[in-house]
């Protein structure tokens, strides 16, 4: 928008006043077939040139794959540690062999979930699962996956800077 200045009045003068009719409608029409003609440009000149099957091997391999982490959550717990607990024992008692729980439900304030889950990299994956009931203070039972004894070398989820 430009303003023209007559008798001290401003006066609001759009561009398209400036034009003519005939030629902004030329305009346009030069600018659809100019954006179609270079958007033909776009397409490769040579279709049926064969693919190299080298440089699909290299995107199949994992050379330009991002490198992913080994995730472990929760509390890592062995046989041996969980055995460690017996009915009767306090919550403080239980707290402090095996750590604080990672669920404490509200809806069931008398059991505690110790989970564990540890993803590798290439996407599997170990779940375990440990939960005490307790009756009031005291515990009344334990429930547990199977669980590996202390630190075996062959645990999946163990993490590697912790093996031997």
């Amino acid at each position: 928008m430009i303003g023209s200045h007559c008798f001290g009045l401003v006066r609001p003068v759009f561009l398209r006043e400036l034009i003519p009719h005939e030629i902004r409608n030329s305009c346009g029409l030069a600018l659809a077939l100019g954006i179609a003609l270079c958007s033909g440009g776009c397409a490769p000149i040579l279709p049926s040139l064969p693919s190299t099957p080298s440089l699909s091997r290299l995107t199949d391999s994992n050379l330009f794959k991002p490198f992913r982490l080994d995730i472990a959550q929760g509390n890592y717990l062995t046989s041996d540690t969980v055995e460690r607990v017996r009915p009767g024992m306090r919550r403080q008692d239980v707290r402090f062999v095996l750590g604080s729980p990672l669920l404490l439900d509200p809806f069931h304030p008398n059991r505690w979930d110790y989970i564990f889950r540890f993803q590798r990299g290439t996407g599997e994956s170990v779940t375990r699962r440990v939960t005490i009931h307790f009756d009031g203070d005291r515990v009344e039972r334990i429930e547990a996956d199977a669980l590996p004894g202390r630190d075996e070398a062959n645990d999946p989820a163990l993490p590697r800077n912790r093996r031997s």
